[in-house]
């Protein structure tokens, strides 16, 4: 059925915040329908981790940290930080589920493209 699905009780303020920014566009645009709660709370989901992650980079400042392991040899390494690894699967998680309810425009053509092919096998 088409339309927005409604979002789950349990998005936090982040969450929710993306959920009402994201969903009513690609509403009016058709490509939304009940069936895509899941893919469009996985993608409010990791978004909200994504920002929650960018913040505290942003307050830790740097994204190297001390190497400890180089310390015990005598040098003074240095290696990224734990967080930043956490950013990029965070980012990499909200383009994955982003892609597939077409938050970019060479996705929302695919989608398009799709769906007039498919309604032109309903007509076959």
């Amino acid at each position: 059925m088409r339309g927005a699905p409604k979002p789950p009780t349990w998005l936090d303020k982040e969450g929710k915040a993306e959920w009402n920014r994201v969903v009513p566009e690609l509403d009016a645009i058709g490509l939304l329908a009940q069936v895509d709660r899941a893919i469009v709370t996985l993608y409010c989901d990791a978004w909200s981790k994504f920002m929650r992650i960018a913040r505290e980079m942003n307050e830790v400042g740097s994204m190297a940290v001390p190497d400890e392991g180089h310390a015990a040899k005598g040098s003074q390494g240095i290696k990224k930080h734990p967080l930043w690894q956490m950013y990029r699967e965070a980012g990499q998680l909200c383009a994955a589920h982003g892609a597939k309810i077409g938050l970019n425009p060479h996705d929302r053509q695919r989608l398009k493209a799709q769906e007039r092919e498919d309604d032109d096998d309903i007509l076959d």
